[in-house]
Formats: structure tokens, sequence, C-alpha cells
């Protein structure tokens, strides 16, 4: 999540979804500083729904704002078949409201993010991504996993290498990210970590904007 100079609105395809929301995990007050709204200790909601949605997709909206205490993040689910004036639609789904992270959606996750100049390419973006959990820690160094990374055809991924944390057996991926010439709009980009077959990991996704 990002609060952007202007609005921005992602869409996630999604069939028989099983779950969307919104997630704090960072509750170190030390990232906030915030002692009146406690920014720390914010809920986070998770809808499960109940029975087959069908197909749809999940919005995600950040709303540009200069007020700490303007809540400008939204996130609903669009169905992709619209009703017909007058039709009635049902949906049953469940509201889970919790300050812990819901480890029955992904143990192995991320952690961290952080992007910074490269100092070889001044056009380049240098994305530093962690993961951890109890499947990534066990995966042996001597056989690290693979980082599947891509982005939207107005950018290219020109590096991807995966590095053992050995403080605290997280795996970190470094992508380095190159804009397409005369480029200004958002790039998407994605990544999950793989162990063979088997994917390892929950997807990272961000929607990176250039200066």
């Amino acid at each position: 999540l990002n609060n952007a100079s202007v609005l921005r609105h992602q869409r996630f395809a999604a069939n028989n979804i099983r779950g969307f929301g919104l997630f704090q995990r960072d509750r170190d007050f030390g990232s906030y500083e915030d002692i009146f709204n406690t920014y720390h200790r914010v809920s986070s909601v998770w809808v499960e729904p109940q029975g087959n949605w069908g197909d749809g997709e999940v919005h995600l909206v950040e709303l540009s704002t200069k007020k700490e205490a303007a809540d400008n993040i939204v996130a609903f689910w669009d169905p992709a078949v619209k009703p017909q004036p007058l039709q009635p639609l049902r949906f049953s789904y469940r509201l889970h409201w919790t300050r812990e992270a819901d480890h029955k959606i992904s143990e192995n996750r991320v952690i961290s993010t952080r992007i910074g100049a490269d100092t070889r390419n001044p056009r380049w973006r240098q994305i530093a991504i962690d993961f951890a959990g109890p499947k990534l820690a066990a995966i042996s160094e001597k056989t690290p996993p693979k980082a599947i990374a891509a982005c939207s055809d107005n950018g290219a991924i020109v590096e991807n290498q995966v590095f053992r944390n050995a403080n605290d057996r997280s795996w970190r991926v470094i992508l380095k990210l190159e804009p397409k010439a005369d480029q200004k709009n958002p790039i998407d980009i994605r990544c999950t970590l793989k162990n063979g077959k088997e994917v390892v990991s929950e997807t990272w996704t961000y929607h990176w904007s250039p200066p």
C-alpha cells in the first residue's frame, strides 16, 4: 500500500475466490510513532466467502489523502457477470476481525520490501523482497528456491537473484527493474518462490510508479 499523490486502482482476477481483505502485519509501534491513533493496533479484516462466488475480481483502491485520520484504502469484490436491473444477487460470507496475522492464509510470507536506486544504472530500480516461514527455513542453502518474477509489459526485470539470510533463515529476492523508455505508467510486479515444482510462498505484488 502507498499514499501516492494520485488515486491508484488495481484489479486482481479470481475464480471461486477463497478469501480477500486488508491485513496489517507490522505491529511495531516504532513504525508508526503515533500515541493518539495507535495505528500499530488497527484491526485487519478478512472476508471468507461461503460457497462458490464464481468468476470476478478483487479491486484495491488507494485514495490519496493529506490527513492521517482519513481512511483511504478500499478493497471489494466485483462479480464478472453483472446482474440485470432488479435482479438480486445473494452472497454469504464471514468477516474475521483480528490484530494477529492469520497463519492459515500463508505461513510462508513476505516480511519486508525495500526499493532503491541501482548505482550501476540510474534507470534501474533495485527491489529487495524478504520471504520467511517454516517451509522456507527448511530449504537448504545448497538448493535455494527459485524466484518466479514477472512485470507488466511497460517494464523489464533484468536481474533476478535469491540469497539465504543466515541470521533468520529467511530468503531475500533481489530484482532489478528497468522501465521502458518514456514510460510513466505504473509497472505491476509479481514474485513468488518455488522449490522444484512446489510453490513455497505467497505471491508478492507491487505497483511501482516511475518518478
